[in-house]
């Protein structure tokens, strides 16, 4: 657990391990306290499993990338040729170009499944081969999808997310945050972080009458959280990059 110089942090923040370099600049350089609990981390596959499954795939028209993560642990094994490729989002779009790779669509706002299933790039894609490049988990609405349109799609899974153990003095200090209500907003990027989070609430028997507000990317997420955690309440940036979460902490501390 991180917490910032500032005397009394109100924000904390539940994000994976390796996305938060740039994040806490940020915060720091708008003078906004926080503490940061990354609850879950990434780890990519052996090199071996990823070439095998690579192998296994026998051409691509188009790849689609679905998060940073899924570039930064595959760039170095595909040969892109002739193929097309997607990015959902524009952090996902910069980390392919550094790679040395032209993007041929990435939405400009709501950078979500839906939005990419919703755009004209992938309206057509009878007989079309498409790789998703993803991690081990998380939904599979793009792959459902586009088979239903008629597409020969394969995921690609080059990386793992792993559940961090707390230790004791972690579990006691969120347990003594939430409890005294010293924290008023939630920063939390994924369903599956929240699950994660619940979860741990729920096996140290944290007492949670009233969290903190939950700010959140997306309607999804917003969703989730209200069928799951009764009386939350939530701020969606529709907008999963720092800048968006940072204006948000701004406007609302």
């Amino acid at each position: 657990m991180i917490t910032s110089k500032k005397i009394h942090p109100k924000t904390l923040i539940l994000r994976f391990k390796k996305q938060n370099k740039n994040l806490i600049k940020s915060l720091d350089e708008n003078n906004i306290g926080f503490i940061l609990l990354p609850l879950m981390s990434i780890k990519a596959l052996e090199s071996e499993k990823i070439i095998k499954s690579i192998n296994n795939i026998s051409s691509t028209d188009i790849f689609i990338f679905v998060s940073q993560n899924a570039v930064e642990t595959s760039y170095k094994y595909l040969s892109f040729n002739n193929s097309k490729i997607v990015a959902i989002g524009p952090t996902t779009k910069s980390k392919i170009e550094k790679s040395g790779a032209k993007v041929n669509f990435c939405p400009k706002d709501n950078f979500t499944s839906e939005n990419l299933l919703n755009s004209d790039f992938l309206k057509n894609v009878k007989n079309n081969n498409i790789t998703i490049v993803r991690g081990d988990t998380g939904r599979d609405k793009l792959r459902r999808e586009l088979q239903i349109r008629g597409a020969n799609v394969k995921n690609l899974v080059t990386y793992k997310k792993i559940i961090n153990e707390l230790t004791i003095d972690e579990v006691n200090q969120l347990k003594y945050l939430i409890e005294n209500k010293t924290i008023e907003y939630i920063v939390v990027m994924s369903t599956e972080l929240v699950a994660n989070f619940i979860m741990i609430l729920n096996s140290h028997n944290i007492k949670t009458k009233k969290l903190p507000t939950f700010i959140v990317p997306s309607q999804r997420i917003s969703e989730y959280i209200r069928k799951n955690i009764r009386g939350s309440k939530c701020i969606v940036t529709d907008d999963p990059r720092d800048e968006a979460i940072v204006n948000t902490l701004i406007e609302y501390l």
